[in-house]
């Protein structure tokens, strides 16, 4: 899995290419998330993933309860956006 990310005034960015299939992915994920703690919102660009591992849903909804940011999803595979509707976290996530 590759991650490019970019920070634009209070908003955090990051493309995901290919899947996210462990703990390894989530971690960078992570990693690059507490690396930019002033945003306000993050949004995940996944274009090649169509399922996402409970820790990264986890982590994600941590985000918005705890940390009080907010979580947008720009899932590629309408796959994806089934699952994360059956889930009903399409709009806790924001789901385009």
């Amino acid at each position: 899995m590759e991650i490019h990310s970019s920070y634009s005034g209070m908003n955090l960015s990051l493309t995901l290419k290919g899947h996210i299939t462990g703990m390894s992915e989530v971690m960078k994920i992570k990693s690059l998330v507490g690396a930019n703690q002033g945003f306000t919102t993050l949004e995940l660009i996944i274009e090649d993933a169509f399922v996402i591992p409970s820790a990264l849903i986890g982590y994600l909804i941590k985000i918005i309860n705890v940390d009080n940011k907010r979580v947008t999803i720009k899932a590629s595979h309408n796959e994806l956006k089934l699952l994360l509707s059956e889930l009903k976290l399409d709009k806790v996530f924001e789901v385009r």
